[in-house]
């Protein structure tokens, strides 16, 4: 008998034990497709999850560990319509729609946030539809009465949703869906205290810009929200200055670091955009990130062969980025005359590497030379210096553009002034200021008038 009850627990255990953990039935009345396929959000991409063969419109997405929570979407071909919905810890559930009405049609049977999710969503769309229609009688109405009773529905409805929004992320607040319209919705902003200035309401949303995105949770990763917000906080919230720029990298990568996917996606994702990005100043962020992270250990994902790359890139770097201060370098002059960077008193000096022989530069030296005389003027001093060649044929070409004030060149490469400016190519323009600290680099010969105007007090 007890070799019986044995044999009963242990097959109803092993019964227990192969019901899948995750099983998501999808049926879409009046579906003809062959497949449904399951995608989800990852970070600023839609990727491609599962999929499964349909029959009577009924597909069947089954898995026997869980799903990643998040929000995902199931894609009907062959127009890819899709819907979305919420995976929290309960995956196991089914959803049933129509295939004119995928929205306004979803029955969600044994998932609340889902449940949630599309009540919101139908609401939210009654909502708007209801403005667009007293809206588009507000445009052909004249009697003032009529539309100001016009504009009062239309600011109810607004505030219905808003009031709505607010109750749901309260009654519940436990449920993955509240959180991601917590962070869609971003910090309130309070009145500002007495005595403030114009900017403390600014600050106070940059403070608290990510009290409702927990960069760490790998489920508000696979949002469609959580990668623009950090990128809005880096390009639209932070002053576009280096050290701004740092401080708010590590901010954002601190506060991921609690989560390894977390980490190494928002670490990956903030390095290879100032790696990619064109924009002056990005240089810096780059190689702190490197230092800082990549070069420290702290990267396991990343093969030995590209951190030797960065490290080479990193050392070759360091000592020319903005904000750092230009190294000296004696050179001849066109005099035969020994100069000496360091020897000039100034409060700006144009720095230009050059090679006569050069295509670009054979365009950029002449507009140059008809640039700088007003600046000149102004105090601004011009050091160019020729990288190869001969000099007689230098001082040919100088003649022929009438490059003015101070013109050297060291072929030979004798003053390591390529190394000292990491000079690989040319041409390449740097503006430092009077302390040699280089303060904007590799800029086009367009830009350089309206950076000395804004510099020279022209703001």
């Amino acid at each position: 008998m007890k070799s019986f009850l044995l044999i009963v627990s242990l097959l109803a255990a092993s019964l227990l034990q192969a019901k899948p953990l995750v099983r998501i039935e999808v049926h879409v009345r009046g579906l003809e497709a062959e497949k449904m396929y399951l995608g989800f959000y990852f970070g600023d991409k839609t990727l491609l999850k599962d999929s499964a063969l349909v029959s009577n419109g009924t597909a069947v997405f089954e898995s026997d560990t869980l799903y990643p929570q998040g929000m995902y979407l199931v894609v009907l071909p062959p127009e890819q319509d899709f819907f979305d919905f919420f995976l929290d810890e309960d995956q196991v559930f089914s959803l049933v729609t129509d295939r004119e009405d995928l929205i306004g049609a979803m029955e969600v049977n044994g998932s609340k946030v889902n449940g949630v999710f599309y009540n919101d969503i139908r609401f939210l769309k009654e909502q708007q539809d209801g403005i667009s229609q007293v809206q588009a009688s507000l445009e052909a109405e004249t009697d003032a009465a009529r539309r100001e009773a016009l504009q009062a529905d239309i600011a109810a409805r607004q505030a219905a949703v808003q009031e709505h929004r607010l109750t749901l992320m309260k009654e519940e607040s436990d449920l993955f869906y509240s959180r991601f319209l917590m962070a869609v919705k971003g910090p309130d902003l309070p009145e500002p205290p007495e005595g403030a200035d114009e900017y403390w309401q600014f600050f106070y949303f940059r403070a608290h810009y990510f009290d409702h995105l927990p960069l760490s949770d790998p489920a508000m990763l696979r949002t469609p929200i959580a990668h623009g917000k950090v990128m809005d906080f880096l390009g639209k919230y932070t002053a576009q200055d280096p050290d701004s720029l740092i401080e708010s990298a590590d901010r954002i990568i601190q506060l991921a670091s609690q989560h390894p996917e977390t980490f190494q996606y928002y670490l990956s994702t903030v390095f290879n955009h100032y790696v990619e990005s064109k924009r002056m100043g990005a240089e810096p962020v780059m190689i702190h990130l490197a230092q800082t992270y990549y070069l420290q250990g702290k990267t396991p994902w990343v093969d030995s062969a590209y951190l030797a790359e960065l490290r080479t890139y990193v050392r070759d770097r360091v000592g020319t980025l903005i904000g750092d201060k230009g190294k000296d370098f004696t050179i001849l002059d066109r005099n035969e005359i020994p100069f000496q960077l360091y020897s000039l008193d100034t409060e700006w000096i144009v720095l230009y590497f050059w090679s006569y022989d050069c295509a670009t530069c054979k365009k950029v030296t002449p507009q140059l030379a008809s640039l700088m005389p007003a600046y000149l003027e102004r105090g601004v001093r011009l050091v160019s210096v020729c990288t190869n060649g001969t000099r007689e044929e230098w001082k040919e070409k100088l003649a022929e553009y009438g490059l003015p004030d101070i013109a050297l060149a060291d072929p030979s490469r004798q003053s390591g002034f390529d190394q000292k400016y990491h000079i690989n190519s040319t041409p390449l323009l740097f503006v430092l200021d009077g302390d040699f600290t280089i303060r904007y680099k590799q800029i086009a010969v367009e830009d350089l008038g309206p950076i000395l105007d804004f510099e020279l007090g022209e703001k």
